[in-house]
């Protein structure tokens, strides 16, 4: 299933939004389903932090920098 990517994007975007409205943003513990921004549609469970720090989220080797780097 390929997805829009910068859908995706806005879509995590929502998402991350959401978690600050629930006041899990800054809890290293809660992670939330994040769609993989390369558009396979995989979700990936990160915290908020992660997901700040990653600039995104992708499943393993679906960043494009993994994916030159490999």
């Amino acid at each position: 299933m390929d997805l829009d990517p910068a859908r995706v994007k806005a879509l995590n975007q929502q998402i991350r939004h959401l978690a600050e409205l629930l006041h899990g943003a800054k809890d290293d513990d809660h992670e939330y389903g994040f769609s993989c921004e390369c558009g396979c549609g995989t979700v990936v469970a990160l915290s908020v932090p992660e997901f700040d720090r990653d600039g995104g989220a992708w499943a393993d080797g679906h960043k494009a920098e993994e994916r030159q780097a490999s």
